[in-house]
């Protein structure tokens, strides 16, 4: 192989790493705008309409949340949107601007409950009392014999 043939090769790799990193930018920068697409779809439809208006997997944004501080950060704020929205909605209801359905309400308490689960969760207590109200008696049973018989093994040995 001549020199030329060599040189020209060199060229050719060069030109190509350049239309690589331009390639790379390029795929940098639409991914960046599918996230960014998909987070405004999701405060106004919700994760699967989201999905389907920007054309990804319902998978998708979950890896990016995972991978992706920054699309962690943005999707946190985004939910809070998408929450304040839902609370409009039922604020709407309360004051008999809207009226929903006893299935779309439980359907909004469900998400709602699911966004924001200390406001909206159901609180239940639950506690127990021996007889007549007082403590709840333990019995050890027969546990002190196991200790005697563990250390008699201990000691054979």
């Amino acid at each position: 192989m001549s020199s030329a043939d060599s040189s020209s090769k060199k060229k050719t790799r060069s030109k190509g790493d350049g239309e690589a990193k331009t390639s790379a930018a390029q795929r940098k920068a639409m991914k960046e705008k599918l996230k960014q697409d998909w987070l405004t779809a999701y405060v106004d439809v919700g994760w699967r309409k989201a999905c389907t208006q920007v054309g990804v997997s319902m998978a998708l944004p979950t890896y990016w949340r995972l991978h992706d501080e920054q699309f962690a950060d943005d999707f946190a704020v985004c939910k809070a949107y998408q929450a304040d929205k839902l609370e409009a909605v039922l604020d709407a209801t309360a004051s008999g601007e809207n009226d929903l359905t006893s299935p779309q309400a439980q359907l909004l308490k469900f998400r709602l409950q699911a966004l924001r689960p200390d406001e909206y969760r159901d609180r239940v207590s639950v506690e127990q009392s021996g007889p007549g109200g007082g403590p709840i008696k333990v019995e050890t049973g027969d546990a002190g014999r196991g200790l005697t018989l563990l250390d008699r093994w201990i000691a054979t040995d």
